[in-house]
C-alpha cells in the first residue's frame, strides 16, 4: 500500500508513506507501568488518551418542509468517524452520511465544522470527509488486520446513540472472516471482523483499535436494535485500499471485464460446433469496456 500516489488534489504533499500507515505504536501509547492500575487497565487508559482526540462525531442534516412548503433543515442522524491525517481527512461509514444535505463534524474539543464529502463507496460502506480547521489535527494510524487473532483485545471508541461522545468499550476479536448483510443496502460485506466490544447505534464509523493504538477496523454493523455482544467491523486492510482510491480519485477503481457470459457445456459446444468442450461463451460485450477494447465480441456481433 505504500506504493499509492499522494492524496491527489493537494499540492506539495509529496510522495511516500501516507500519514495514517502503521508504524509500531500510535503516538502517545507507551504501555508504561505504574499509577496503581493493572497492566490491562493502563493499556486501556493509554490507548484511549492517545486515540480519542482523533475520534469525531458525525451529524447529518436533511431538509423537510413545513405546512407552507418552506424547506426546514432537520438533524437526520449521528455516527462516528476518525481523522486519518493532520489536514482533516476523516473516515466514516457510507450509511452514516447517506442522503445528507449537510454533514457536520464535532471534534473532541467540542468544536463543530462543516464537512465536505471527498468520496463515498456504498459497496464497501465507506466514505471520506474533509474539514478545514486551519490547524494541524491529531490523527490515527492504521495497523494490519491480516494479523488479527481470535481472542485478541480490541477497543472501540465512538458516539453511541448520538449522545455520549468518545465512549470507550473493550472486548476481544470474536471471529474473523465473517460475511454479513448490511441491513440498509442489502449488500453483503465480506470478510469482516466480529467483536464482543459493545457497539451501539451511533458507533458506526468509529475505530476499532488494537492494544498498540493502531486502527484494525471500522465499526459498522450490530446484530439487533442494541448491542448484544455481536458487532462487526470492516477490516483496516480493506479500508486502506478504499480510502486511497477515494482520496485520490473520489471513487473506487475496481477491475471489470464488461461481458455477459454463459457457461459452455459439452452438449452446447457440440450444437454450436465449437472446437472446445468447456469454458465461457461470450454473449454480449459492453461498449467501451476493457473487453471491448481488447477485441472481444459477443456471439451475435460481426467480427
Amino acid at each position: 500500500f505504500t506504493t499509492y500516489a499522494p492524496f491527489g488534489p493537494r499540492a506539495g504533499r509529496g510522495r511516500g508513506a501516507l500519514p495514517w500507515e502503521s508504524g509500531g505504536t500510535a503516538p502517545g501509547v507507551t504501555l508504561a507501568q505504574g499509577g496503581g492500575f493493572s497492566t490491562d487497565e493502563q493499556n486501556n487508559i493509554q490507548v484511549y488518551q492517545a486515540a480519542s482526540p482523533a475520534v469525531v462525531n458525525v451529524t447529518t442534516v436533511t431538509l423537510t418542509y413545513d405546512f407552507f412548503l418552506n424547506p426546514v433543515p432537520v438533524e437526520a442522524g449521528a455516527g462516528s468517524g476518525f481523522i486519518i491525517d493532520e489536514n482533516g481527512d476523516i473516515v466514516t461509514n457510507f450509511h452514516v452520511i447517506s442522503g445528507a444535505r449537510r454533514v457536520l463534524v464535532t471534534l473532541a474539543d467540542r468544536s463543530q465544522h462543516q464537512a465536505k464529502v471527498v468520496g463515498a463507496d456504498p459497496r464497501s460502506d465507506l466514505a471520506v470527509l474533509r474539514i478545514n480547521t486551519g490547524r494541524k489535527l491529531p490523527f490515527l494510524r492504521m495497523g494490519d488486520s491480516q494479523k488479527l487473532q481470535v481472542g485478541q483485545k480490541v477497543l472501540a471508541i465512538g458516539n453511541p446513540f448520538g449522545q455520549f461522545q468518545n465512549t470507550l468499550t473493550t472486548g476481544v476479536v470474536s471471529s474473523v472472516g465473517r460475511n454479513v448483510r448490511e441491513p440498509r443496502s442489502g449488500l453483503i460485506l465480506e470478510d469482516v471482523i466480529q467483536t464482543d466490544a459493545a457497539i451501539n447505534p451511533g458507533n458506526s464509523g468509529g475505530p476499532l483499535l488494537g492494544s498498540h493504538g493502531l486502527v484494525v477496523g471500522i465499526n459498522t454493523i450490530i446484530v439487533g436494535p442494541t448491542n448484544l455482544g455481536i458487532g462487526f467491523a470492516i477490516p483496516v486492510n480493506r479500508i486502506k485500499l478504499i480510502v486511497g482510491d477515494l482520496l485520490r480519485e473520489g471513487r473506487v477503481l475496481r477491475p471489470y471485464l464488461g461481458v455477459r457470459t454463459l457457461p459452455l457445456s459439452r452438449g452446447l459446444a457440440e450444437v454450436l460446433e465449437l472446437p472446445v468442450n468447456e469454458g465461457l461463451l461470450v454473449l454480449t460485450v459492453e461498449t467501451g469496456s476493457p473487453s471491448s477494447k481488447a477485441g472481444l465480441r459477443g456471439g451475435s456481433e460481426s467480427v
